[in-house]
């Protein structure tokens, strides 16, 4: 999986804990409200085991500290589903940023968007943004862009809305050679529309108009196990801490 942002500064131990602590409690809090099946699948996949949302805080903590640090700035979660990011940086950065949220999804997901106190908007084009010129001061696009119907104009849409400055992070990139991604497909368990490379992603990233700061790859064991419980959530869940050394 690969990355995109401006460092790589990790807080403590204490504040990771915390945060993974937090997006169990609004997963269980989201499962206890939920009646759509759909939904109720969706949110086991992303929080059936604890590897799942470590890798969700692993990432955050990753990027958090290049967020923009003055006072009242806008965020964009580009994408947000159910706004695991947003939450993140409510938790840590506090009330005084604007967060923002849009999706093709209608905003079901109040355990999370309430918390994040996220101003949604539902998206009806497939890729224009509802949103004036120089809007925000950071776009987060979160396991977003691979699913896209088409990433270029998307990306010369968060470039329109983003401030001159502004920082674009991208998380949960699939890797064009990753063995998950090749072992998902194979098994039809991909939901991804394309793969990159580093080289890929950088290229296109400039071509539209951004200049890649940093990137790094994340994760090589895989996390999701399809809200499956049992022997393979825990081989997961094993499998995960070997991603600090395999990275």
């Amino acid at each position: 999986m690969t990355t995109l942002f401006a460092t790589n500064l990790p807080p403590s131990a204490a504040s990771r804990a915390g945060l993974v602590d937090l997006l169990s409690r609004l997963y269980a809090q989201q499962l206890e409200q939920a009646a759509d099946p759909q939904q109720r699948r969706y949110l086991l996949d992303h929080s059936s085991n604890a590897a799942v949302i470590r890798r969700h805080v692993d990432a955050f903590v990753s990027y958090r500290p290049f967020l923009p640090a003055t006072p009242r700035i806008r965020i964009l979660d580009w994408g947000c589903r159910h706004a695991a990011d947003s939450c993140l940086i409510r938790a840590t950065l506090g009330e005084q940023i604007s967060l923002h949220g849009c999706d093709v999804h209608p905003p079901n997901f109040a355990a999370f968007h309430d918390f994040a106190h996220l101003q949604f908007t539902q998206l009806t084009h497939r890729w224009e943004l509802p949103f004036a010129d120089d809007s925000f001061d950071a776009v987060i696009a979160s396991g977003v862009l691979e699913h896209v119907p088409n990433d270029s104009e998307s990306l010369k849409e968060l470039h329109r809305i983003l401030k001159n400055g502004g920082v674009l992070i991208i998380t949960f990139l699939p890797n064009r050679t990753s063995l998950t991604e090749f072992a998902a497909r194979l098994l039809n368990r991909s939901h991804h529309r394309r793969r990159y490379s580093m080289g890929e992603i950088k290229s296109m990233l400039l071509h539209h108009g951004f200049q890649p700061k940093f990137s790094a790859f994340h994760q090589v064991m895989p996390t999701l196990a399809g809200g499956r419980r049992g022997w393979m959530t825990r081989a997961v869940q094993a499998a995960f801490a070997l991603n600090p050394r395999l990275v």
